[in-house]
């Protein structure tokens, strides 16, 4: 189990790094387009949508810890 946990941070670090590339490029190109202002809501949103959508596309994706442990355990 401790096994399991460790994977699933390592997984879970991987998301946050794509995530954080995606914001690098998308948000300076947001902002020079005025489609967002820095602190307002959208920007929060966008930044909020992005960190969720790759963390659960990295625990969530086929192959994954979490995949195979339900898949080794669960019916």
């Amino acid at each position: 189990m401790l096994r399991l946990a460790l994977v699933v941070a390592v997984e879970i670090v991987v998301g946050l790094a794509l995530a954080g590339i995606v914001l690098a490029v998308a948000v300076p190109v947001m902002v020079r387009r005025d489609l967002m202002a820095p602190g307002d809501l959208a920007g929060m949103l966008v930044i909020a949508v992005v960190f969720v959508a790759a963390i659960g596309a990295m625990l969530f994706r086929p192959g994954s810890a979490i995949d195979r442990y339900t898949k080794r355990f669960l019916p």
